[in-house]
């Protein structure tokens, strides 16, 4: 597998925080904060991913949704494995 450039990671994470910010309690927004959490995971910033999954996991009151149960299970695996 070709590495990915950090700076394409740091990049995506500014655009999905665009996202964020201009469709606040949409599913683009659950979406962005997801993929938010994906780059910092890439980039090491563990803290910063769980910030992002928490945040899924507060706007996302269906705990059967998909994108509930992908912030759960990255958030953990954070906390057991990283922090």
């Amino acid at each position: 597998l070709e590495e990915q450039d950090p700076a394409q990671f740091r990049r995506a994470a500014a655009g999905f925080a665009e996202i964020v910010r201009d469709y606040p309690g949409t599913e683009s927004e659950i979406g962005a904060l997801s993929n938010m959490g994906v780059c910092y995971e890439s980039l090491g910033q563990w803290k910063d991913a769980v910030q992002a999954y928490d945040q899924v996991l507060d706007r996302l009151a269906d705990e059967q949704a998909e994108a509930h149960r992908f912030a759960r299970m990255h958030k953990e695996w954070i906390e057991a494995n990283r922090l």
